[in-house]
């Protein structure tokens, strides 16, 4: 693959990597759950957005 075409995926992963950080900083922040938590509730939120078919998974 060329340059050209591997830029904007490298674009998207680390847009949806900042977005998901940027979910989870106030929460660790506010809350007194621990950074090792919210790896899980992001995995089970996953699992029930597409059980209930609001997340396509690729």
């Amino acid at each position: 693959m060329e340059y050209v075409e591997i830029l904007p995926m490298f674009l998207k992963a680390f847009t949806v990597g900042g977005g998901i950080r940027a979910v989870a900083q106030p929460i660790i922040h506010f809350t007194d759950l621990a950074a090792g938590k919210m790896p899980v509730m992001f995995m089970l939120a996953g699992i029930v957005l597409t059980a209930l078919g609001l997340y396509r998974s690729s």
